[in-house]
């Protein structure tokens, strides 16, 4: 039983929960690194729940005892999740030999997270959030902090796509502005995943304030971008590194943007032609043979 196991038993029981065990159970997927610290009344006091809460939360997973539930978290896989970089930092630093094996754990651990895109314990529904981004009249777009350029690049992409589409920042503290800017016939599509940025969370509920569809892309039903959103799409984020995996994130954003461009027929397929001809006649790429041939004559 490995950590994202418990999150998975977490996602997949969670409406059948009570509405005091549905509390617990999102306090320990925001807060796993605490789990595997402390005791379980240290816990529950954190949490603002009853010891026994999360006795009863443990049993609703299929564990016998609260300990049972405890344990992958104790047995360090905690640091794949937890915020404090530093502690991830000193436990790789300990390993004999850590750039090889943690290279290999890296790169199994994102071929599992590119993988949980159409494997995870979920249904990403590709299909209605493209349809609904190709009927929005224009996109607004945000990610923060790590998340940032992930959303960026989708944006940029997307762009390519379909005419009026908006990267969201808060570039001298304008995102609220932004926000306000978009209304009931637009989406906005909002990237992140733990630990999430304070900001995305007061943005998605101020977009669901105003009757503007949500697109969240995260890695967790019980994300704070998740419970508004319209549609969510996910992927998981596991890592044995210092800082949280993007390759989830940016699968998701691949498989949408390919989605929409399948979908979109002639005016994806105009769109694509204008943008083009536009960056062919700026010269905007270097010519390939172009580049080559000047390389080698210099070089000779």
């Amino acid at each position: 039983m490995q950590v994202a196991d418990v999150r998975c038993r977490i996602e997949s029981r969670f409406e059948s929960l009570s509405p005091e065990l549905k509390r617990a159970a999102r306090w320990l997927a925001a807060n796993p690194a605490d789990v595997g610290l402390y005791s379980l009344r240290a816990v529950a006091r954190r949490a603002s729940v009853q010891p026994a809460t999360l006795t009863r939360l443990s049993q609703a997973l299929g564990f016998e005892r609260y300990e049972d539930l405890r344990q992958p978290f104790r047995a360090g896989l905690v640091l794949m999740q937890a915020g404090d970089s530093a502690d991830r930092a000193a436990m790789l630093q300990s390993h004999q030999d850590p750039i090889a094996l943690h290279a290999e754990d890296i790169n199994a651990m994102q071929r599992a997270n590119v993988a949980s895109v159409l494997d995870g314990p979920w249904a990403n529904d590709f299909e209605a959030a493209a349809k609904a981004l190709l009927e929005a009249r224009r996109i607004g777009v945000l990610g923060l902090r790590a998340s940032h350029g992930v959303a960026h690049r989708f944006q940029y992409l997307l762009d390519m796509l379909r005419a009026e589409t908006l990267l969201l920042t808060d570039n001298a503290g304008t995102l609220a502005d932004q926000v306000r800017s978009l209304g009931a016939e637009d989406q906005l599509v909002v990237f992140s995943q733990a630990p999430y940025a304070r900001l995305a969370r007061e943005v998605a509920r101020k977009a669901a304030g105003l009757g503007i569809a949500l697109v969240a892309i995260t890695d967790s039903p019980l994300s704070p971008i998740a419970r508004p959103a319209q549609r969510v799409l996910l992927a998981h984020t596991d890592t044995p590194s210092y800082f949280q995996s993007m390759t989830g994130a940016l699968a998701l954003a691949e498989t949408l943007l390919q989605a929409i461009a399948t979908l979109g027929g002639e005016a994806v397929l105009g769109r694509l032609r204008t943008v083009q001809g536009h960056r062919e006649a700026e010269h905007v790429y270097v010519d390939p043979a172009t580049a080559t041939s000047r390389y080698t004559r210099s070089t000779r």
